[in-house]
């Protein structure tokens, strides 16, 4: 069973190429395209994903530690 990808955008996908615009990609099926544009022939390219940045967790001293 396949994942399904919530955000199928071009931006994503193994077809696509970032240009100078961060606005637009160069797509190799339909030209120069908007991020946010998506197509039927989309293919989902993992690497292209930036993650968010995890949230970073405050670590107590140990004297604020009290049993």
């Amino acid at each position: 069973m396949k994942k399904q990808i919530e955000d199928k955008f071009c931006k994503y996908c193994e077809s696509s190429v970032p240009l100078i615009d961060e606005n637009q990609v160069l797509c190799k099926k339909h030209g120069v395209v908007n991020n946010d544009y998506s197509c039927k022939k989309f293919t989902y390219d993992l690497l292209k994903r930036i993650p968010k940045t995890p949230v970073s967790l405050i670590i107590p001293d140990a004297e604020d530690i009290v049993l």
